[in-house]
């Protein structure tokens, strides 16, 4: 299982192609429901591609789970649309 994780890994950083820059932003994650949970923004891209390095953080997240989809909004007033399933897309 530990192999196997590792090799996973090493062909996802093969895949990389920017460097990764590790910035954290704080911001609210809003659900269709109306749920308001506080997140961080984990922004690991150089910005050189646009597609790849995003991950939110929830926290206390509810019993029921997360959406497919979210709005994030952020300190500056910015409106994301998240949607994980970077898995997805490996």
């Amino acid at each position: 299982m530990v192999a196997k994780h590792a090799s996973n890994l090493d062909q996802f950083r093969s895949r990389r192609k920017f460097e990764r820059v590790e910035m954290a932003e704080q911001a609210t994650a809003v659900f269709d429901d109306g749920t308001r949970l506080t997140c961080l923004i984990h922004d690991m891209s150089n910005g050189a591609d646009a597609r790849i390095g995003m991950r939110i953080e929830l926290f206390d997240c509810p019993a029921s789970g997360v959406p497919k989809s979210f709005l994030v909004i952020m300190k500056s007033g910015r409106v994301i649309r998240y949607t994980p399933g970077w898995n997805e897309r490996l």
